[in-house]
Formats: structure tokens, C-alpha cells, sequence
């Protein structure tokens, strides 16, 4: 289900109304119905841990498609990564090789800096200050991406074993994190809205984050598209 029907189904389930539930969020009636017919999507991380916390659900449930996690594109597009990468059939650059940004492209590290994560007494500091992670700590609305890359292209390579993928304008898109753990890569995918985290979706126990890698996108789908590209790809 979309995170139209989610919502509604979960709503319903509550026996709330729209009013009901919009009085709970502190918005207008109109907005809950924007939200359940589909017309709108909240950005605001405050309002996604209201409906996180009234639910008892998880952002990853709430925002994701939840037909099947194993037919959701996004878990494919993890899954193969992690098999790519487990055989060499892609490979991580840091740095461009060709004019044009890489599809999976490393955070320098003195961006890192400007990546905040919460402690456990909930104050923010830099990734870099803070590179262990507590499985049972919760990933909603942790992280702030304030530096977010804007580019003036979209291409598609896989002659050079890497992907570009550029967006013009928006700051919506995705951020990749691998690590290897007992000799097994580790995939995490985390997606952004306007620049700020909203969810993660590889919840696999993880303690360090090895590198970061940015995916752009953009409000016309492009990202939609490298993914139908990637995954048809033998």
C-alpha cells in the first residue's frame, strides 16, 4: 500500500476521523485529506513522528510502499547493490570519473561535519563525532542534512562500473551507507525530502559507518527510472 492507504487504513483502524486525526496533528482537516487521497505527503519531520508515535508504527512502514518488502523496488535496488558489490560488479568511486557527478558518490569528509546525528540524551552532534549506532535507537527524524549537492544534468553510465544520476533542481534523493561486517556488505539506504532524512531502509544491526554516498533525484522521476534501468540489468 501507498502512504495514502497506509494512512487511512491505520487511521480507520483507530476509529478516528479525519477530524479526529488532524486535531492530533495540528493541521486542517483539508490537509488529512490531501494526505489520504494522495494529493500530499508530509515533509515536516515533527509531523511524521506525531504519526509514527499515534500509530505505533514504524516511518519505514508508514512511508514505504508495504505490499511485499521483497517486491518494494527500493529493497530490490538495496539487495542487488549488495550483491554487485559482493562480486565486483560495481564498484564505489570516490571521486568522478568522467565531468559528470557519480550515481554513488562518497560524502568528502569534511561534509561530514555537516551530517547531525542525535546522542542518547537527544543533542545533536556531527556523524563524524558520533559513528556508532544503537540498533534499538530509534531512526526517525535523527539525522539533518544541511549541505545537499544540486547539479544541472541527469545521465545514466554503466561503462565505467559506476552510476550517474543528476538532479537540476530539487533536494530530494537518497543517501547510501556501506560497511563491511564479518566479510559481508552492508547496504543502508536512507531517503531525504527537501534535504532532511526521513527513513532508513535497511534496518540490519549495524555499529559503523564506513562511507557515505549520495543518490540525487528529482521531481520528475528520474531516480524511478535508473532503478527500472539498474534492476533489468543481468
Amino acid at each position: 500500500m501507498s502512504f495514502s492507504e497506509n494512512l487511512k487504513k491505520l487511521r480507520e483502524a483507530k476509529g478516528m476521523t479525519q477530524k479526529d486525526l488532524a486535531t492530533k496533528l495540528g493541521v486542517s482537516s483539508r490537509i488529512v485529506s490531501y494526505y489520504e487521497t494522495g494529493k500530499s505527503i508530509p515533509s515536516d519531520p515533527e509531523l511524521l513522528k506525531k504519526l509514527v508515535e499515534l500509530f505505533n508504527v514504524t516511518l519505514d512502514y508508514l512511508l514505504l510502499d508495504t505490499q511485499s518488502k521483497s517486491d518494494s523496488k527500493v529493497y530490490k535496488l538495496v539487495e542487488k547493490l549488495i550483491y554487485d558489490t559482493q562480486n565486483s560488479l560495481v564498484h564505489w568511486d570516490i571521486f568522478p570519473k568522467v565531468e559528470s557527478v557519480p550515481f554513488i558518490k562518497k560524502i568528502p569528509e569534511d561534509l561530514k561535519e555537516e551530517i547531525m546525528v542525535l546522542d542518547d540524551n537527544g543533542n545533536p552532534v556531527s556523524l563524524d563525532k558520533n559513528k556508532h549506532f544503537n540498533s534499538t535507537h530509534p531512526i526517525i527524524n535523527d539525522f539533518i542534512l544541511s549541505f545537499f549537492p544540486q547539479f544541472n544534468d541527469y545521465d545514466f553510465l554503466e561503462q565505467e562500473s559506476y552510476f550517474t544520476a543528476i538532479d537540476p533542481i530539487s533536494q530530494n534523493g537518497y543517501l547510501l551507507f556501506k560497511f563491511f561486517r564479518d566479510s559481508e556488505v552492508v547496504i543502508g539506504l536512507f531517503a531525504f525530502i527537501s534535504g532532511q532524512f526521513k527513513f532508513i531502509t535497511d534496518s540490519k544491526k549495524h555499529s559503523i559507518i564506513d562511507d557515505l554516498y549520495i543518490i540525487v533525484d528529482n521531481q520528475d522521476n528520474d531516480l524511478n527510472k535508473f532503478i527500472e534501468e539498474y534492476l533489468n540489468k543481468s
